[in-house]
């Protein structure tokens, strides 16, 4: 399975690197209350500001789409680079509910399937 890197001294040029998207698929179901949802939070949150390397939108051509489950999935955010729209999503949530992984994999997996982009991801934060 390849792991995404992102290494600021690369010597590729941005054109040489094929972009990525991402959907992160995130559990705000009631297992996550608490310490757990905070957890969660603060690990998308550092996730999407390597992307972006300190900046307002991702790096390259990349894109994250946020996805989120308890009783059912929900798309949070669509395919974007917009670090404050990834940022507000990942704020938004609140745990609740039960733990539906089948409805969050096939929002994610409708997701990028729509997608054009020549690789793509799916990530998931529990």
């Amino acid at each position: 399975m390849p792991i995404l890197s992102v290494n600021k001294t690369a010597d590729r040029t941005e054109s040489e690197i094929r972009p990525v998207d991402i959907a992160m698929v995130l559990d705000r179901s009631g297992s996550m209350k608490g310490s757990a949802l905070q957890s969660l939070k603060k690990a998308a949150k550092e996730f999407i500001e390597l992307l972006a390397q300190g900046g307002d939108t991702l790096v390259g051509q990349n894109r994250i789409g946020i996805i989120s489950f308890a009783n059912s999935a929900v798309i949070d955010a669509p395919l974007t680079q917009q670090v404050d729209v990834l940022d507000a999503a990942v704020d938004g949530l609140v745990a609740d509910g039960n733990t539906n992984t089948g409805d969050a994999f096939a929002q994610a997996q409708a997701m990028l399937h729509a997608s054009q982009a020549s690789r793509k991801m799916m990530i998931l934060f529990t």
